[in-house]
């Protein structure tokens, strides 16, 4: 037996959005909603089908990647303000050079599967420059917390040791022989730099 809809459904349809964008609006506000909705699109619509076309579908996927923080900030405050567009810029880059360290490291995967990212379309050490460039972009948007207000020395501090850390392993590839286990070493910092920096900034917020 077919069970009816919800009125959540039905006013999804009458509106023709998505149930989730629905819910967000009543449960949490519009412009949460209106954040879920170009995340959505925009992963569905734009980063899904350039994926096989162009290399640059990575910096069109970054930003549905990088709008849940801000989505976040706007689900506690109902507005956009630095603090929320500082944790998009830190998601929004921190992906770049991520993706592209596993672009380098399964090459070979990602072209049997028909993705043209940029190992596939230009070769590795392109990838690894572009990580030494977004990495630097990275890690002086993380250092800008103390001088916004969002945070205090403690967490410059550690974004500070962290991403040195970051930047050694990044301009390291950019001149060297490219090799898998660099790649490798440094999709895996990545990870261990972004929970640091984010910890420090919980405990350390203004």
């Amino acid at each position: 037996m077919t069970r009816p809809p919800t009125p959540i459904a039905v006013l999804a349809a009458l509106l023709a959005l998505p149930e989730d964008t629905v819910i967000l609006a009543l449960a949490v506000n519009p412009l949460t909603a209106l954040l879920g909705a170009i995340a959505h699109t925009t992963y569905v619509w734009a980063y899904t089908p350039l994926k096989r076309v162009t290399p640059l579908a990575l910096e069109v996927g970054a930003i549905p990647g990088a709008i849940p923080p801000l989505m976040g900030w706007t689900a506690g405050t109902g507005a956009l303000a630095v603090p929320g567009w500082f944790l998009f810029g830190l998601l929004f880059f921190w992906q770049l050079p991520h993706f592209l360290a596993i672009a380098i490291y399964l090459e070979e995967d990602y072209r049997r599967g028909g993705l043209d990212v940029l190992t596939v379309r230009r070769g590795a050490l392109a990838a690894s420059r572009r990580i030494a460039l977004y990495t630097v972009a990275l890690v002086a948007l993380s250092l800008s917390a103390q001088p916004l207000g969002i945070a205090g020395t403690a967490y410059t501090a550690a974004a500070a040791i962290f991403g040195a850390g970051f930047l050694i392993l990044a301009l390291r590839g950019a001149k060297d022989a490219i090799e898998g286990a660099w790649a490798r070493r440094t999709m895996l910092y990545s990870i261990v730099w972004l929970t640091a920096v984010l910890a420090a900034l919980v405990l350390d917020a203004r």
